[in-house]
């Protein structure tokens, strides 16, 4: 969020870390916490049950659908992975293309 207010200085934002929460966990909570809700923009690459085939679901189709890290292919579209630094967490780079698409989210 510091990427995005120094993008959109009128932004005022209260962290709302959470210990344990995941960011569906804080999309599902974030009314109760009295605060504007936004939408959670996660996509992941998982087996469609009906198919058997990779498919990108986003949040929150994939909710139910299983996935085993054994078995299963890394869940992140490919392009994510250069932009993570551990495969997961967003790196700088990450971090700026976040930032950058949710400025053009709120400006809108």
């Amino acid at each position: 969020m510091t990427r995005v207010v120094e993008k959109i200085p009128d932004i005022e934002y209260i962290n709302q870390g959470h210990n344990g929460w995941t960011s569906g966990g804080i999309a599902d909570k974030i009314e109760e916490l009295g605060l504007v809700r936004a939408d959670v923009y996660s996509v992941f690459l998982l087996k469609d049950p009906s198919t058997g085939l990779y498919k990108n679901f986003r949040y929150p189709s994939f909710i139910d659908i299983p996935f085993d890290t054994t078995l299963d292919e890394y869940p992140y579209p490919v392009d994510a992975i250069g932009m993570t630094y551990d495969g997961l967490h967003p790196s700088d780079k990450g971090y700026e293309v976040i930032a950058k698409s949710l400025a053009r989210l709120l400006k809108n």
